[in-house]
């Protein structure tokens, strides 16, 4: 099984976001990870041994806020997925240009996030398209290297969004769609699923998730009425999402 880790801002203190986690929590779900799990370099995505007993992880980081930089500084054999929103590099809070490229060189992968965070459903397909283009090939200029992963803005993705970021070259289409990975398939491209963290899913859930099947199938229950609240019940989903947090 391959499990996605899905940060979004690490910070010393937390700042009232819902999807930021401080630096301590942050620690305290890598160590989780390592306890219960293996890490994964996600160079080697392609090669998970089959039958492997125990499930793989790799982390990844939306957004390109200057707080992942320091994230470097994580265990040799961690390796994240940093995806980038190319319009704001280089503005005030977020990853700048030579920032991006020591990322890129100690290891970690570059991913597109989009070039301006739109939804992309939104879009006329053209646009949607040209928007994903952009922002992989301004990533390719930084790194010199082919971006082969992508996460939608807001995980708001259908199966046009799917075929462009194909044509363009993506392999790995990281959703923010909860649940394991169950094993890596021989398609074009993998739409991969993913344990987004913040205020309600953090290490004890991450823990929960992995040795007790009960709590992972009730995690997986949530999330499908959830998404199902929020596409027949728009205006319910917002209040909902205002009183929980």
């Amino acid at each position: 099984m391959l499990g996605l880790l899905v940060f979004h801002k690490v910070l010393p203190e937390m700042d009232g976001d819902r999807f930021t986690v401080n630096r301590e929590e942050f620690n305290r779900i890598i160590e989780t990870v390592r306890s219960h799990a293996d890490s994964l370099d996600p160079l080697e995505i392609s090669r998970i041994p089959a039958g492997k007993p125990n499930p793989f992880f790799i982390p990844t980081f939306d957004d390109g806020t200057a707080d992942h930089f320091h994230l470097m500084e994580m265990q040799d054999d961690i390796k994240g997925v940093f995806f980038i929103n190319t319009d704001t590099i280089g503005q005030k809070d977020y990853l700048d240009k030579e920032q991006i490229k020591a990322l890129h060189k100690a290891g970690h992968r570059i991913g597109s996030h989009s070039h301006d965070h739109s939804l992309l459903t939104g879009l006329p397909r053209e646009k949607m398209r040209q928007d994903i283009e952009r922002s992989v090939k301004i990533l390719e200029d930084l790194t010199g290297e082919k971006v082969e992963w992508f996460a939608p803005p807001e995980g708001d993705y259908d199966d046009h969004v799917v075929d462009a970021a194909h044509e363009i070259g993506i392999k790995h289409f990281r959703t923010t769609d909860f649940g394991w990975n169950p094993r890596m398939s021989d398609d074009p491209i993998r739409v991969l699923n993913t344990f987004n963290i913040g205020k309600h899913f953090q290490s004890a859930q991450i823990k929960e998730s992995l040795s007790q099947k009960s709590k992972y199938l009730q995690y997986y229950s949530a999330y499908r009425a959830k998404n199902a609240i929020k596409k027949i019940m728009p205006v319910t989903y917002r209040k909902i999402r205002r009183f929980t947090g």
